[in-house]
């Protein structure tokens, strides 16, 4: 099976961005990231839990991920990060 690609929205940039600098771990911040995109560009419906009509939430601690699937176009875009807590 081909990967997805994995995008994020200007909004899901700007969490990211804004969870990076305020933490006190950042390389847990980085890991997460990295482990959500993988875990997106492999099985993201199956990886993902369903929210609503097309949106799914992702977690790998201490990042919290909102996406929708594309699943014809294999694509996966982010659009809210954030951390709980």
């Amino acid at each position: 099976m081909n990967p997805c690609d994995v995008g994020l929205t200007r909004e899901a940039e700007d969490n990211l961005a804004e969870i990076w600098v305020e933490a006190t771990d950042r390389q847990a911040v980085t890991e997460a990231e990295a482990a959500i995109y993988d875990l997106l560009r492999s099985d993201p419906a199956g990886k993902g839990t369903p929210v609503a009509e097309g949106l799914y939430k992702i977690s790998h601690a201490p990042l919290t991920a909102f996406c929708s699937i594309d699943e014809a176009r294999r694509a996966v875009e982010i659009n809210r990060v954030w951390r709980p807590g």
